[in-house]
């Protein structure tokens, strides 16, 4: 299906997650919006599909298991939005290969584990939401996030030392809760 460019379905009850059998047609989307629906279960693979895909906004849900790989497929992609679900596991490292990314929420999940470090190479991604998850450390990498304004990382299991370098970052506000951590 050509020239279908946007999706928006808001709080509605779509309870699962089925594009599966759509997405491979649906060439030109660009915005798909389907926050606040109910939806169950993981987020799949064939989402890689939409190569032209811009927003990606499905916070507010119930999805499970982790994030696939395929994310990193997206190479258009500006904004991703999966907060308020209950993903776990670790972030995938795909999600660097997102060159046009600039904001990043996946707060109030269960992601766990350490930040990856390859998030440093985000060289336009502006906002980073990554509070109330299980991460355990701040890797010294997110400091190459020259345009980063906005960094959440409060109420995770943090432990070690902030970097310093963070506190560099020219336009950065930051909120942690500094919970037996060290700042160097």
């Amino acid at each position: 299906m050509h020239g279908l460019v946007m999706i928006l379905v808001e709080m509605g009850s779509l309870c699962r997650f089925y594009c599966r059998p759509i997405v491979t047609n649906l060439l030109d989307l660009t915005r798909l919006d389907l926050h606040n629906n109910k939806m169950t279960g993981p987020l799949p693979p064939q989402i890689g599909c939409l190569k032209r895909l811009k927003i990606l906004n499905i916070r507010w849900n119930k999805l499970q298991d982790v994030i696939p790989p395929e994310i990193g497929e997206l190479k258009q992609l500006t904004h991703l939005y999966l907060s308020f679900n209950n993903i776990k596991g670790e972030v995938p490292k795909e999600l660097a290969s997102l060159p046009e990314l600039r904001y990043l929420y996946l707060h109030e999940n269960h992601f766990a584990g350490r930040i990856p470090p390859e998030l440093g190479t985000l060289q336009y991604l502006r906002h980073l939401y990554l509070n109330n998850n299980y991460f355990s450390g701040i890797p010294a990498q997110l400091a190459n996030l020259t345009n980063l304004e906005i960094l959440y990382l409060s109420y995770n299991k943090m432990t070690g030392v902030i970097p310093a370098s963070i506190a560099h970052i020219p336009k950065i506000f930051l909120e942690f809760i500094l919970k037996e951590m060290k700042i160097f």
